[in-house]
């Protein structure tokens, strides 16, 4: 009879410290901001002489998209050329997103232009279209011009 009193003892003393059937634990969340712009490529326009027309040159292109992934909200995408072109004007369209609006024929300058307003929680790619126009008087006088055009997702 011992021995089984024994034994019932050290089973219940052994089982004691195992009582619990459940546990709690936290767990924090955080889902941090994501304003990323990304644009598809390289544009190359090239006037020649079939494009001549009323007297200056014009020539388009929308082969380039602006890959746009905001959670944020009230944001604007500006748009800024290196520096100034003096030749004549390049114009830039945005097509429109899921949500605001793309700017069309913003005149682009070494000054940043808003050319995308009122972007909240969006993920998709905006057509670029860009409008070069060269004064006829200065045909002559340009080879070849690069211009690089930052983009920058901010706060409206």
């Amino acid at each position: 009879m011992k021995k089984v009193a024994i034994i019932f003892l050290l089973c219940l003393a052994t089982t004691a410290g195992y009582s619990a059937t459940s546990a709690n634990q936290t767990v924090g969340l955080t889902a941090s901001a994501i304003n990323e712009l990304a644009a598809s490529g390289n544009v190359t326009i090239t006037l020649g002489e079939d494009d001549i027309a009323s007297g200056k040159l014009s020539k388009s292109d929308s082969s380039t998209s602006l890959s746009v992934t905001t959670n944020d909200s009230s944001k604007k995408i500006t748009a800024a050329l290196d520096t100034n072109l003096t030749l004549g004007s390049l114009l830039l369209s945005l097509s429109n997103l899921s949500s605001g609006s793309g700017s069309s024929n913003v005149s682009l300058t070494s000054v940043a232009q808003d050319v995308y307003s009122s972007l909240s929680k969006a993920v998709g790619a905006s057509t670029l279209t860009y409008d070069f126009d060269l004064l006829f008087n200065n045909y002559a006088s340009i080879s070849s011009q690069v211009k690089q055009v930052t983009f920058t997702l901010t706060a409206e």
